[in-house]
C-alpha cells in the first residue's frame, strides 16, 4: 500500500496479474485485466486524490486480507479487500464495502 499512498502508478499497477479480476463481494464483477485497473486509478493518482489507511491485516495461504479505509477527496469509505496472490501477483480482489 506504500505505492498506493505514494501515488507511484508505474510500480502499483505491477503488483497485478494481466488477467486480475476485481469483484464487489461475494460474486459481483467488476472488471477483468489490468486495463480495467488501469482506467479506475491511473487518474486517482494522477490528481493525488486517494490514499489507503491498512487498519489490520491477516494472510491465509494464497490470501491476504485487509481492513481498510481509503480516503478521496476527503470522503472516508471502510473496506475489507480481500486478494488472491498467484505467483506473487494479485490474481483477484473482492472488495466488502460499507456503504
Amino acid at each position: 500500500m506504500d505505492l498506493y499512498n505514494q501515488h507511484n502508478f508505474s510500480e502499483f499497477i505491477k503488483l497485478y496479474a494481466n488477467d486480475v479480476e476485481i469483484y464487489t463481494y461475494p460474486d459481483k464483477l467488476l472488471g477483468i485485466g489490468t486495463d480495467n485497473i488501469i482506467s479506475i486509478f491511473e487518474p486517482k493518482f494522477a490528481t493525488k486524490s486517494i490514499k489507503v489507511e491498512i487498519v489490520s491485516q491477516m494472510n491465509n495461504g494464497n490470501y491476504v486480507i485487509n481492513h481498510e479505509i481509503v480516503t478521496e477527496k476527503g470522503i472516508e469509505t471502510k473496506y475489507i479487500s480481500i486478494y488472491k496472490v498467484k505467483d506473487g501477483l494479485i490474481k483477484s480482489v473482492k472488495f466488502v464495502r460499507d456503504k
